[in-house]
């Protein structure tokens, strides 16, 4: 007993999930937490995006000079992008695995691994995903700019990635305290910003190896 609870790193998965399941075949249906509040923090991200791309837009920022632009760039920095974008790649890739064995194989649901942990726990995972997402998107949104790609690549992907990986920490509080419903909120955000990810990627790897000065990426 005493190695089965070391193994699961203190956590007792299999008593969570019984536990989990128990109370979730009772616990009765209430409007605010499992519908009223999960829909309110969807709309919440969709607001929290158009605000920031009008107040973008509305402020007219300068573009770059050319000379800054990423296919302007000395060789070696260039190539230097592949293995940062590659390594953010993992990074995405391993998370996704993390989620599946956390949700599909170490626990039933999503909503059982969160009752599962700690809040001592989710507290740091929340900091650890906030200050990562936030400092490698915010990268990924300057290199972005350095493409001269179109608005889509420059405002939408970047400001959709940012807020997403914000509500995604929202998400995980929300399962914690109220309702497995939080999980369209989870889902949505997750894929946000990984597709703001392969936007942003593409089109920097893009400038980075394009072997003509010339070309751009305004066709994004």
């Amino acid at each position: 007993m005493g190695d089965e609870a070391q193994d699961s790193g203190g956590l007792n998965f299999d008593s969570a999930n019984l536990e989990n399941v128990a109370t979730g075949l009772t616990k009765p249906f209430v409007f605010w937490s499992d519908a009223l509040v999960p829909a309110l923090a969807v709309l919440a991200l969709f607001v929290c995006i158009y605000l920031s791309v009008r107040w973008a837009k509305k402020a007219s920022p300068k573009n770059f000079p050319d000379s800054f632009l990423i296919r302007n760039w000395p060789a070696a920095l260039r190539v230097a992008l592949v293995p940062l974008i590659v390594s953010f790649a993992l990074t995405h890739a391993f998370s996704v695995a993390s989620v599946l064995y956390n949700t599909k194989i170490a626990n039933s649901t999503t909503d059982a691994y969160f009752q599962a942990i700690g809040v001592g726990r989710l507290f740091s995972l929340s900091h650890a995903h906030l200050f990562a997402h936030a400092t490698m998107y915010f990268l990924l949104a300057f290199l972005a700019q350095l493409t001269g790609a179109r608005r889509f690549v420059t405002l939408y992907a970047p400001l959709g990635a940012l807020w997403a990986g914000v509500f995604d920490v929202v998400s995980w509080w929300g399962f914690k305290k109220l309702s497995p419903n939080f999980e369209v909120l989870s889902a949505l955000s997750g894929s946000m910003f990984s597709f703001g990810f392969l936007i942003m990627g593409y089109a920097i790897l893009y400038s980075a190896l394009s072997s003509r000065k010339d070309i751009s990426v305004k066709s994004f």
